[in-house]
């Protein structure tokens, strides 16, 4: 099944497979010894309460879910009806200017310092800057331009 979904990943030119390898072990853990035609709903939804006992989060929990459902689907098995658990870790609040330069002014290595101030100011994935090279800078306009394959939906 994993193999399937990685396929499917590499297809579709979808870069986040890392997500689904670093939850897999969970998955597994939840099913030994089950072949996965032998996995129905009943099955999962006792691995989503395991898993809530374990302490995961709803929101990790359903993430290992929908990875399992994405495999029977390519797999061509039928997909178990499962609901989702509900989620509440929407981020909220954000750091106003004052807080900012404050927790800033803590941070003692100046490369990080400009680092974090760039992620501040331009709302950018910590990975993003990481990738940037010199012909994204527009020196003239003042302007960074991030091209589509560095980011998270490719726009």
């Amino acid at each position: 099944m994993l193999a399937k979904i990685e396929l499917h990943y590499l297809k579709k030119q979808n870069r986040s497979f890392k997500n689904v390898k670093y939850c897999w072990p969970s998955i597994e853990a939840g099913f030994p010894f089950r072949r996965v035609v032998d996995i129905d709903k009943d099955a999962i939804e006792q691995y989503q309460t395991a898993r809530l006992k374990a302490g995961a989060a709803p929101s990790t929990i359903n993430r290992e879910v929908v990875y399992l459902k994405l495999g029977f689907k390519l797999l061509g098995l039928p997909v178990p009806t499962v609901g989702l658990l509900a989620e509440d870790n929407a981020r909220q609040g954000f750091l106003r200017i004052p807080e900012f330069n404050s927790l800033l002014a803590e941070i003692p290595d100046a490369h990080v310092r400009d680092i974090i101030e760039f992620l501040y100011n331009s709302g950018w994935r910590s990975s993003e800057p990481k990738a940037m090279q010199w012909n994204w800078l527009d020196l003239d306009s003042w302007t960074v331009r991030l091209p589509a394959e560095f980011s998270k939906n490719k726009k």
